[in-house]
């Protein structure tokens, strides 16, 4: 029963009705058009990041953030 409902739930059919919904999903099966106003999922190109330099930063970043988020 829960193969079914996963495989149901990321369904080429699924997708498209989330796409054309209100939710506005982009769709990763590749022969679904997502939503017209949102690019096509192969032309957004991944962000890169040295997770060496982030990890350097963590603490400056959440001490400066702490404040902001009234943490």
């Amino acid at each position: 029963m829960k193969a079914l409902m996963i495989d149901y739930l990321l369904s080429p059919e699924v997708e498209r009705m989330l796409a054309q919904s209100e939710a506005v999903q982009i769709p990763l099966h590749a022969g679904v058009k997502g939503p017209k106003n949102l690019p096509a999922l192969a032309s957004i190109k991944p962000m890169t990041l040295d997770y060496g330099k982030a990890a350097d930063r963590v603490e400056d970043v959440t001490r400066r953030f702490q404040p902001i988020l009234g943490l």
